[in-house]
């Protein structure tokens, strides 16, 4: 099995996790590799203690430039796919949040499953900020809105080998990792898990990385993001035109006074209209483009944002 963590300059929580990760593993005698991402971080790993139970081998994926958290994913997953074919997967936060005693639960699951499905670690509680909870309460809204499907997991989860060879080779991937699963109709189970606190330092998570967060995942949806707004737009026109055939109907075919108003709101339903429209064509315009662009192949193009690898062998104690 290989533990797969995204990681940025957070290098004294990854330590702090590793141990973690050995001591529950050990507990379940369960042998992992682990593999930090190292996305582009300006700080060296230090202070990396290598004397584990269960973990076999631990290395650090060293990227040329920092590629944000989702496709840090997504070069993991396809390294390991080309480079540790027939592993499964375990994809998790280094900061703690995600439990390390979790991951035993995971394994199970997945093979209660035949492994056959990713399972997914599902939130049942956060331990953010009632603001940033707020905040995220309306991306769950705005997602479910535009693309019809809730958000109840996160990274956080363990993939069956035949399923991360699968993903390596998915496009969405490189934009959202658990997007990418959701839309590839990818067999997914959920686990009810609650998040930690972190266990060292302050969270790097603010509204704006919320925001390109939600938005890398809106964009593997974007064909279904694109249609919800075609059908928005439209039906507001046709609101529009019926609600303007109305009010001249009844000024020129009955003896009813239309109150003064209503030209003006006549006239602002016609300028918010044509922008309808405007934005309708645009957004059909976009689409095709991006039917146009060159796919990005995870597994085929993800070498070229390695830069090398550094390998720390584990000592076993007895």
């Amino acid at each position: 099995m290989v533990i797969l963590v995204p990681i940025m300059n957070d290098w004294e929580s990854f330590a702090l996790l590793v141990k973690r990760i050995d001591d529950v593993l050990s507990q379940e005698e369960i042998h992992a590799h682990v593999i930090a991402i190292d996305d582009g971080s300006s700080k060296r790993a230090e202070k990396i203690l290598t004397d584990f139970h269960a973990v076999e081998k631990l290395d650090i994926l060293h990227l040329r430039i920092n590629l944000g958290h989702q496709r840090a994913i997504a070069v993991g997953l396809a390294y390991c796919s080309k480079n540790l074919p027939g592993q499964s997967v375990v994809v998790m936060d280094g900061d703690g949040e995600d439990a390390p005693e979790d991951i035993p639960r995971l394994c199970k699951a997945m093979e209660t499953e035949n492994g056959e499905k990713v399972i997914f670690a599902e939130r049942s509680r956060r331990s953010e900020s009632y603001i940033f909870r707020f905040f995220y309460m309306i991306y769950k809204a705005a997602h479910w809105l535009l693309t019809n499907r809730g958000i109840r997991f996160g990274n956080f989860s363990i993939i069956p080998a035949r399923r991360v060879w699968q993903l390596a080779a998915t496009p969405e991937l490189w934009n959202h990792y658990a997007a990418a699963v959701v839309k590839t109709g990818i067999p997914y189970a959920l686990v009810p898990t609650q998040r930690k606190e972190r266990i060292a330092g302050k969270s790097k998570m603010n509204f704006v990385s919320l925001l390109i967060h939600g938005l890398s995942a809106l964009s593997v949806f974007s064909d279904e993001v694109v249609t919800r707004i075609l059908i928005f737009g439209f039906s507001f026109i046709v609101l529009c035109l019926l609600t303007t055939f109305g009010v001249l109907s009844v000024t020129f075919l009955t003896t009813f006074t239309v109150p003064g108003w209503a030209t003006y709101v006549i006239a602002v339903m016609a300028i918010v209209c044509l922008q309808m429209i405007t934005i309708c064509f645009i957004s059909c315009f976009f689409i095709l483009g991006m039917r146009k662009q060159a796919t990005f192949i995870p597994e085929r193009d993800h070498v070229f944002f390695i830069s090398g690898i550094e390998e720390y062998p584990c000592m076993k104690n007895p």
